[in-house]
């Protein structure tokens, strides 16, 4: 994969975070840079202090798609909405 896609368009280096993505799942952030220095372990230390909060947030934002819209009115049996 390196040689056929990722060297040809620039990157060098890559760095890889993984989040847990549900029953046998993971989500994988990969992060890439070009030539010049590689990822170092400030760059590893980082990644490991935003680990828990990118974890949450995604944890938010999945449970928000999830929710199921409040009932209308009319759907509790209520036959007119009140003024």
């Amino acid at each position: 994969m390196y040689c056929d896609y990722l060297r040809p368009a620039g990157y060098d280096h890559e760095i890889m975070l993984c989040l847990p993505g549900g029953p046998g799942r993971t989500v994988r952030l990969m992060f890439f840079r070009g030539p010049g220095r590689d990822f170092t372990e400030r760059d590893r230390a980082l990644l490991a202090l935003l680990r828990p909060h990118l974890q949450e947030r995604r944890t938010r934002r999945r449970k928000r798609r999830r929710r199921i819209p409040a009932l209308t009115a009319s759907a509790l049996g209520d036959p007119a909405p009140r003024r």
